[in-house]
């Protein structure tokens, strides 16, 4: 009956394993994590790497005083102030390129569309012809611009869902305004044309390409914590200084600290043997010092092992001139009392007969 239950599991387990086997495989899947590092924080670092490539002279700006003639200036998404924008419209009056989307600037007189179509996908590609080559770029087509007043334009690119696409002159400079700049980030850059455009708009300057801006004016570091969590912060903070005050609050005295003097084993040994007697254990403190006894008998007079009780009681009689009936009752008789006298008699009695032997 035995075998026969265990071959029928082995049955069951070459099922299952066949099931399993033919059901089920290894599959190694690839999760998007998004970017590390330093691509996380600069949306324009595949292009900052781009242009390095190509022989361009790359910075990352953190003042716009450092901005010269036939500099580009690039801007994703900045926050500006009036004055930050004053001095931007003096350097492109005396030769500056800036690039930058339409809702970024006040005085551009340009308008930024947003329709809300949530089309799929959002990204539209558009065909262009730029330094007569045919490109395609994609744009997002929520988005879209238009000039209030006439202008010269030199370059535009405009689609079914608007304008994406302005490069006018100002002073002695120039500025392109896009409806967005998607293309030119991390996320797309290596998509459709986008960084043969990218390239396209710049390699004509014999400057320096300038990315971003001031960091005291672009807004690309996320609000701080205590700005959108003030509230579970103040929270946080306030039990913390709670349970402080709680766990400092005492009752009674301090304990002293404990000794770092360690004890002599004898201390212990001592402890357990009141510990015993106090709890009315005193038979086992007996039956343990008989046991030790008669284990030192068995080593000193190995002929001695075959006596019988009454045998033995006469021999250690003989050679510690102790009275038989001391010697039996100290050795063999089991006591219940608890008399500290008669415990004290039958331990003296033991400890006669282990100095004598």
């Amino acid at each position: 009956m035995k075998h026969r239950s265990i071959i029928i599991i082995l049955i069951l387990l070459s099922l299952l394993s066949y099931w399993f086997y033919n059901n089920f495989e290894y599959v190694s899947e690839v999760i998007e994590t998004g970017f590390q590092g330093k691509a996380r924080d600069n949306p324009l670092l595949a292009a900052e790497k781009l242009l390095q490539r190509m022989g361009a002279r790359v910075k990352n700006t953190q003042s716009f005083s450092l901005l010269e003639k036939q500099d580009i200036l690039i801007l994703i998404n900045p926050s500006l102030t009036e004055v930050e924008e004053q001095q931007l419209d003096v350097w492109m009056q005396s030769g500056g390129h800036l690039m930058i989307t339409s809702n970024d600037l006040s005085n551009l007189n340009i308008t930024h569309h947003t329709h809300n179509r949530h089309l799929i996908p959002p990204y539209k590609t558009i065909p262009i012809i730029w330094n007569n080559k045919s490109l395609t770029v994609a744009f997002h087509s929520d988005y879209s611009i238009e000039r209030k007043h006439y202008f010269s334009i030199i370059k535009n690119i405009k689609s079914q869902y608007g304008t994406h696409f302005l490069s006018f002159e100002s002073g002695a400079g120039l500025i392109s305004v896009f409806s967005d700049m998607d293309f030119m980030t991390n996320h797309h850059i290596d998509t459709y044309d986008h960084a043969y455009f990218l390239w396209a708009l710049v390699e004509e300057t014999k400057g320096t390409i300038w990315l971003g801006t001031p960091t005291n004016v672009i807004n690309t570091v996320p609000p701080s914590l205590w700005q959108t969590l003030w509230m579970v912060i103040l929270s946080a903070s306030l039990l913390v200084l709670f349970w402080v005050w709680h766990v400092s609050r005492r009752f009674g005295s301090v304990f002293p600290p404990p000794s770092r003097h360690h004890r002599r084993l004898l201390e212990h040994v001592e402890a357990s043997g009141h510990f015993l007697w106090r709890h009315k254990h005193a038979h086992i403190l007996l039956d343990s010092a008989r046991q030790t006894l008669l284990t030192r008998i068995a080593f000193a007079y190995p002929e001695w092992n075959g006596l019988s009780s009454s045998e033995l009681n006469q021999a250690l009689s003989q050679i510690t001139d102790i009275k038989v009936n001391d010697i039996d009752t100290a050795l063999h008789i089991q006591h219940t009392s608890q008399h500290a006298y008669t415990f004290t008699h039958h331990i003296k009695i033991l400890s006669k007969i282990r100095a004598k032997l």
